[in-house]
């Protein structure tokens, strides 16, 4: 699980930061933080966020390369 994952989970599921933060137990200034890369995503936080969207690692690494798929335009 990444930053880039937990942005991408939240936005398919049409949640802001609060609502995912509330989802999983935490602050939305956490999930702020760790989607900007100035907090770590910890294994325990990870594991809150597969079990709320009712992940497994064979479903993390399809995320996975779905986002390496997609294309960004800067």
């Amino acid at each position: 699980m990444t930053p880039e994952l937990v942005r991408i989970l939240r936005l398919t599921n049409e949640l802001t930061q609060a609502e995912l933060a509330e989802k999983i137990g935490c602050s939305g200034r956490l999930i702020a933080f760790i989607e900007r890369h100035e907090r770590s995503l910890t294994e325990r936080l990870a594991n809150r966020i597969m079990i709320a969207f009712n992940l497994d690692e064979k479903k993390i690494q399809e995320l996975r390369k779905l986002r390496e798929a997609i294309v960004f335009d800067e």
